[in-house]
């Protein structure tokens, strides 16, 4: 109970709200009639109006300032022709290295994991790289546009935003962009590098599907309506089944040609770009006690075609864990900074190395 301009308050615990806390990201939904009562509570008639304005010209807002680092400041950005929201932060001065792009997990908001993204743009500003996070068509604060489908995850208008960014934000060379995503975000990741040329991509627990996934967004570019049809029902076998995706393409790829079992990330890795890849060891099999199947995910994380995996203690698929989200977002912090901002930092972002791997 709280008490706003002299009115108590009660505070409700609903089912929309209990959808939010506690659950994986696919299975979070939207609390449409919890915003409902935000929107009628925020919208009504003030007894006594305030007329505010905005003063033209005004700088970017710094948003921090670390000792012997740069000051960061942030400002809105537009994106491409479906005007796609972002924000960048960036140093104070002049900049160095490609930019860092940060993505969208499911259906959260450019603000990343438990606010990571904001954290970790904010981080490497100060250490003179620019850094961008932004929301893909449909999600956070990025419009919906006629003609799209319903939102669904790897949704093919997604990619297309991944690969229009670089172009957006680096006109004259959209290839100097490192890509940083986590499970879907990873997977967008990996198509947005293979599409620009990246630069360089970190991803943490791509999907185990990932490979499947790559086939399907190539038959969505088919001229033929059955083919994009089915393409788009295979989609959901991933979605909603993915560690039978798993096992069906483990089994498919043993019988058909290479040209069309494409290992995903080992093409990513082929082109050029520098690659971090993490993992929990929860997407190793769905029954790691049983040794057979233990091989179900076998070619992807345990590949021999130009990059490794490293596996994050105590990390879990959606990185909900603070100790396993801290781990793995050292490493990508020594990977950034070590890549693209020449420096090695002693430390692990506000905690002690870890150790393994």
């Amino acid at each position: 109970r709280v008490r706003l301009n002299d009115e108590k308050v009660e505070w409700e615990t609903t089912t929309e709200q209990a959808t939010l806390l506690d659950v994986e990201p696919l299975a979070a939904r939207v609390p449409v009639r919890t915003i409902e009562r935000i929107v009628e509570w925020l919208t009504a008639p003030p007894s006594t109006p305030t007329a505010v304005s905005e003063r033209p010209g005004a700088p970017a807002p710094v948003v921090a300032h670390e000792i012997g680092q740069f000051a960061v400041r942030e400002r809105f950005v537009e994106l491409g022709p479906r005007r796609l929201f972002g924000i960048v932060a960036e140093p104070d001065g002049a900049s160095r290295g490609p930019w860092i792009v940060l993505l969208n997990v499911a259906n959260e908001d450019h603000s990343g994991p438990s606010r990571l993204w904001v954290e970790m743009s904010r981080r490497w500003a100060g250490r003179g790289v620019r850094c961008l996070r932004f929301d893909v068509s449909g999600v956070g604060d990025s419009p919906w546009h006629l003609g799209d489908s319903e939102t669904s995850m790897y949704a093919r208008s997604w990619l297309e935003d991944v690969a229009e960014v670089p172009r957006a934000i680096s006109p004259d060379d959209p290839s100097d962009v490192v890509f940083v995503g986590l499970c879907s975000g990873a997977f967008l990741a990996l198509e947005g590098a293979l599409s620009v040329q990246a630069r360089g991509v970190c991803v943490i627990n791509p999907p185990v599907s990932g490979d499947l996934l790559h086939l399907i967004t190539r038959l969505e570019e088919s001229r033929s309506r059955l083919v994009r049809s089915l393409a788009d029902r295979m989609k959901q076998i991933p979605l909603r089944l993915r560690w039978v995706a798993a096992a069906m393409w483990d089994v498919f790829r043993r019988i058909a040609p290479a040209s069309v079992t494409v290992d995903l990330m080992a093409t990513v890795a082929r082109s050029g770009a520098d690659m971090l890849v993490l993992a929990c060891a929860d997407d190793v099999s769905p029954f790691p006690g049983i040794p057979l199947l233990r091989s179900i995910d076998h070619y992807r994380l345990f590949p021999r075609q130009g990059y490794t995996v490293d596996f994050v203690p105590d990390l879990d698929h959606s990185m909900h864990t603070a100790l396993g989200r801290a781990n793995a977002m050292g490493r990508v912090d020594r990977f950034v900074l070590t890549h693209y901002a020449g420096e090695t930092p002693a430390t692990d972002i506000g905690i002690e190395p870890a150790e393994g791997s």
